[in-house]
């Protein structure tokens, strides 16, 4: 009893150490995350895994993208084509907008970030640098 006891008691911090550990890296994130962030590369991939052609693509149309996050929890998105804000919400390491997209933060320092997720019917890897 005693053994079972302990074991519940060590299980119980471990599982408050991953919370709150969990929960350090979230508020880390939504500080690291603000300011302005330039689109530098994007991969996409078909449903069988097998890489999209974006040769032209990168040129044409993910020219000149960038995010802005705000600290009020909204993102600006501008290109060549004009600008929307929508919305933004990082819970543990998923940042997920209002217009109902979804990434996986892979990666965020003060200057790099990528995101994996869904871009339409391909899975796409984005990868952004931080604009001074």
């Amino acid at each position: 009893m005693k053994r079972t006891f302990k074991l519940a008691i060590v299980l119980l911090c471990l599982a408050a150490m991953a919370a709150m550990s969990s929960c350090s890296k979230e508020q880390s994130y939504k500080e690291t995350i603000i300011g302005k962030w330039q689109l530098v590369d994007c991969k996409l991939f078909n449903s069988d895994g097998s890489a999209v052609d974006m040769t032209q693509d990168i040129e044409d149309v993910f020219a000149n993208i960038a995010w802005t996050f705000n600290s009020d929890g909204t993102v600006t998105v501008t290109s060549n084509y004009g600008a929307g804000t929508v919305s933004w919400l990082i819970e543990g390491d998923k940042i997920t907008f209002s217009s109902g997209v979804e990434y996986t933060i892979e990666k965020l320092t003060s200057t790099k970030m990528i995101l994996k997720g869904k871009s339409g019917e391909y899975n796409a890897t984005l990868y952004f640098d931080k604009v001074k």
